[in-house]
């Protein structure tokens, strides 16, 4: 969060510098960049060691993380990221293959957003991560790409004569629908985990974690038996193992991965599971053959 914050100051800084066609307006925000960097190294309590660990985090290849994986398009595991991804490219393509040529400052209000805006496609594309910036850069600058006039010129008479006759009732109402959307779709997706999947009225309920998601199974057995050692375990069940078995036991892996685990010992722990998995394993022969 903290590269991409300056990454955006990038991006204003160069929107401001075509707008303006001046490089004095984008210096601005690439002075405050660089400050804030140079705070950072200063002023925080990690001291100038915490520059150094930031370009060490930000270069680690986290591709083997489900989180961190490049955004793919052949898969619905990915369709939240895949329709911010679609929305971030076509909306800006649209909205500028649709401006109004006789408007000049019309460039200046598009320029910086659709720059921001495809900087973070680009990011999302690379690591699924990055999504949430994307959606929320998608939600400030929606005002923007789909204005009132906007919207005016491009859609048909009869529905921009209704939009005009209730443009105030609209206006009015449409912070409030966006806010019911929003804390609806919250409690909606904290319980579905998925907008295509209906949800049961008995999954609404607090329950035990589910034996899918979490090894109980495994962890019973450890935890009631008379072993204790060091345990090999994947990387997404790491933590839970941890928590409920240390300090019987000691996992090769868990999450807290460049600030504990190098590089080299995490991709040797993914190796021995990719080599031992007979699911795993199986997968691979099929994509051999």
């Amino acid at each position: 969060g903290f590269i991409m914050g300056l990454l955006l100051l990038g991006c204003y800084g160069l929107g401001e510098m075509l707008r303006q066609r001046a490089i004095k307006p984008g210096l601005l925000y690439w002075g405050m960049a660089g400050l804030i960097l140079f705070l950072a190294g200063v002023v925080s309590p990690y001291g100038l060691s915490y520059l150094p660990f930031l370009a060490h985090a930000w270069t680690l290849d986290r591709s083997h993380i489900g989180e961190w994986s490049a955004m793919r398009f052949d898969s619905w595991y990915f369709l939240c990221g895949q329709i911010l991804v679609v929305l971030g490219t076509i909306i800006p393509i649209l909205r500028w293959t649709f401006r109004d040529r006789l408007d000049a400052g019309e460039f200046a209000r598009l320029i910086t957003p659709a720059l921001v805006l495809f900087w973070l496609v680009a990011m999302t594309l690379k690591g699924v991560r990055f999504q949430p910036f994307l959606a929320l850069a998608l939600i400030a600058y929606s005002p923007v790409f789909l204005s009132p006039e906007f919207l005016k010129r491009v859609l048909p008479t009869q529905l921009t004569s209704v939009f005009r006759s209730h443009s105030s009732a609209f206006c009015n109402l449409l912070p409030a629908l966006i806010a019911i959307l929003a804390v609806g779709g919250f409690f909606y997706m904290r319980d579905a985990g998925n907008p295509f999947r209906v949800v049961m009225a008995d999954e609404l309920g607090v329950g035990p974690h589910l034996p899918i998601r979490y090894p109980l199974g495994a962890i019973n057995f450890l935890q009631n038996s008379p072993y204790r050692g060091n345990l090999s375990v994947r990387f997404g069940y790491g933590e839970f193992a941890y928590w409920r078995l240390y300090p019987r036991f000691k996992v090769a892996m868990d999450g807290r991965y460049e600030e504990v685990y190098s590089q080299r010992e995490f991709l040797r722990n993914d190796a021995f599971y990719e080599t031992r998995d007979p699911f795993v394993a199986q997968k691979a022969a099929k994509k051999v053959s």
